[in-house]
């Protein structure tokens, strides 16, 4: 990418040393340049934003067959962004869109899910904090496997949904700090769980509610000052529970 015509847009062509990339190329974003993909439907090999650039996601679509090693940042507002490959993301701000990942590791110190859809198999990495805010998210399909924080912060009495057989694994710190926030079923969908080997935490004052299909636990449910944890039905529990 040059931004040769300037207003750092991936439709102009002549943004391009060779032109808008094909699918069998593989782009590099460098120069501290913040790109914009606001429509079309773009294919191709291999995605590197270097540190101190960006890339905004806002329409159309984009598919990334092969490894996305992405230090710069990734705003994800309208569209669709698919990652078939590998993918390492320092910066992800999901406010939007879709986002599929097939293989997504999240690094970076802090990542944001404000809007948007998200689906596949997608891990948050030791050290990485990945915030949920605004009203019911989904996560469609697949499993999201947490090492580092998973934080639920959504507006009051709003949940994360899980698709058919979706999988939540909390190795991690798991901390319910919204209010009144759960993690449920999406309508019509079944054999969703949640598998917490690491902290679940249910903040100071606050309820939390866990209503999928099933619900083990070998690690630790901390319900603090003032909190609950809501589960309708039972949830098998070879860990420590404990409360304030």
């Amino acid at each position: 990418f040059t931004n040769a015509q300037g207003g750092n847009t991936w439709e102009n062509p002549l943004n391009w040393l060779f032109g808008l990339p094909q699918a069998s190329d593989n782009v590099l974003i460098s120069g501290g340049n913040a790109v914009t993909h606001s429509s079309g439907n773009d294919s191709i090999a291999t995605l590197t934003v270097d540190v101190g650039n960006s890339l905004a996601l806002l329409g159309g679509s984009l598919s990334v067959s092969g490894l996305a090693n992405l230090n710069g940042g990734l705003l994800i507002n309208g569209g669709s962004l698919n990652l078939n490959g590998t993918a390492y993301l320092q910066s992800l701000d999901l406010a939007g869109g879709s986002l599929y990942a097939n293989d997504l590791h999240l690094l970076g110190a802090s990542h944001l899910w404000r809007g948007g859809s998200l689906s596949g198999q997608v891990e948050i990495a030791n050290g990485a904090t990945f915030d949920l805010s605004g009203g019911t998210r989904s996560f469609s399909s697949g499993l999201l496997r947490n090492l580092g924080t998973l934080n639920f912060n959504l507006d009051a009495n709003a949940d994360l949904s899980l698709g058919q057989a979706a999988q939540l694994e909390n190795a991690g710190n798991l901390v319910f700090s919204g209010s009144n926030n759960g993690l449920s079923t999406l309508a019509g969908q079944s054999a969703t769980g949640l598998l917490n080997t690491g902290t679940l935490r249910v903040a100071t004052g606050q309820n939390a509610r866990v209503t999928t299909d099933n619900f083990t636990t070998t690690g630790s449910l901390l319900v603090e000052s003032g909190a609950t944890l809501q589960r309708p039905q039972g949830f098998t529990n070879q860990g420590e529970l404990s409360g304030h």
